[in-house]
């Protein structure tokens, strides 16, 4: 008898490996993934926007593993709605050492992170490596060129270039990148002075605003008396070039950041933040001082 529960044990605990390691899923396949790289935008080192999607016919929710690199300094995990497009942090989400896991009830993901590069005077280096342990049907680098480089050079070299909230951009072909295959960006710039992009963003709105007020000043027939008429029709053109101004204002970014790519559809740009105030690090929108999240673009609220 005692033979016979001693084997029963034995068999049991063999048992229960096997049994736990078909429970386990394996990590789902990344049907598209955008990984933006932007140098010395807001802080003195690289801001990294990673924007995924899953499979249409992933079960949901989706446990995903994504690796970051060493140093790297986690800003947001968020995932994108699919009934309106927003991006919002309120997913379940652990971090460990060189990676960040999490549970997504939607097909579309966001995580941000800072990392640090090499610096050399004015010269700057970088090299970012990806390399996840599942397929990427369709993955892409989008960088983004400091307002301050003077020369910008990365590899490898095949991109396309365009014009996007005042800055420069360069985007890689997409490829598919295997389960354990580097998916790999090296960055070479020179600054014409220790400035971030979004200083230059601020000073250019800032200016807009200043010109447009200029030449939106009436003028008065100081031989003939108060010209009321005219004065009636200089106030209203104040007023329209004061509204087109901060239109101009909007669409040139004046949040913290310009638009950040999200698969569905795009944060809302404001006005810049005045000092003294706390809003929105990615639409630029007012929060509360007790607001955990942004009632705008659902980012959460840096502390």
């Amino acid at each position: 008898m005692k033979k016979t529960i001693t084997l029963l044990l034995v068999l049991l605990v063999l048992l229960v490996p096997i049994s736990t390691g078909l429970a386990q899923e394996p990590s789902p396949t990344l049907d598209s993934m955008l990984i933006d790289v932007w140098p010395d935008y807001d802080r003195p080192s690289a801001l990294i926007l990673i924007s995924a999607m899953l499979p249409a016919d992933t079960p949901l929710p989706a446990t995903v593993t994504i690796p970051m690199p060493e140093g790297a300094d986690l800003l947001v995990v968020a995932r994108i709605d699919d009934a309106d497009g927003v991006m919002k942090d309120d997913i379940a989400y652990s971090e460990t050492d060189g990676a960040v896991t999490l549970t997504t009830p939607d097909r579309e993901f966001r995580i941000e992170y800072y990392i640090p590069y090499e610096a050399n005077g004015l010269d700057r280096s970088f090299d970012f490596t990806w390399t996840a342990p599942f397929d990427v049907n369709q993955a892409a680098f989008k960088l983004q060129r400091p307002s301050a480089a003077t020369a910008f050079t990365f590899e490898p070299a095949t991109a396309s270039a365009f014009q996007e909230n005042g800055l420069t951009y360069h985007q890689t072909p997409p490829q598919e990148v295997l389960a354990g295959q580097p998916f790999s960006i090296n960055l070479n710039y020179t600054l014409s002075a220790n400035r971030l992009s979004i200083e230059d963003l601020r000073n250019n709105i800032t200016d807009a605003q200043t010109t447009f007020s200029e030449e939106a000043a009436p003028v008065v027939d100081a031989g003939s008396g108060i010209n009321w008429p005219l004065i009636a029709v200089g106030i209203g053109g104040l007023l329209v070039i004061g509204a087109l101004g901060y239109q101009f204002a909007a669409n040139r970014g004046g949040g913290n950041r310009p638009y950040k790519p999200r698969p569905i559809r795009a944060a809302r740009p404001s006005a810049p933040p005045s000092r003294g105030s706390k809003f929105c690090h990615n639409c630029g929108e007012s929060v509360g001082s007790s607001d955990k999240f942004c009632a705008n673009c659902g980012t959460a609220v840096k502390r």
